[in-house]
């Protein structure tokens, strides 16, 4: 239990460290860092305990990566939504920037589980 409790917490400061990448390029950088740290410390870790769990019931790998995907994109829309509702700005943007900052840490994750 103390493994995967670990493995959580690096998965969720990796994806915090590297969604903070993109957002180091924006105007009130502050702010959108400190609203996708809020974002990801309730989504990360709510992603990646329900794919432990389907992980255990899923056999067929493919099966599991497009419901994992399908989750990505509700915490895309989840954390845009954060975003807007935390600074005010057009759903555009925060879409953008969701999408940006969620590929980037997606990618970082597929390389890093293929280490």
């Amino acid at each position: 239990m103390e493994k995967v409790v670990f493995l959580l917490f690096v998965a969720l400061f990796t994806t915090c460290v590297a969604e903070i990448l993109p957002q180091l390029f924006l105007k009130e950088r502050k702010k959108w860092i400190l609203s996708g740290l809020l974002c990801n410390a309730i989504t990360n870790p709510l992603l990646n305990v329900t794919v432990l769990i389907l992980y255990a019931f899923i056999n067929d790998i493919w099966v599991l990566y497009s419901i994992i995907i399908l989750l990505e994109v509700v915490v895309l829309f989840a954390e845009a939504g954060t975003y807007k509702l935390m600074l005010g700005k057009p759903l555009k943007m925060c879409l953008t920037v969701s999408a940006i900052c969620n590929a980037f840490s997606f990618a970082i994750g597929l390389i890093w589980n293929l280490m």
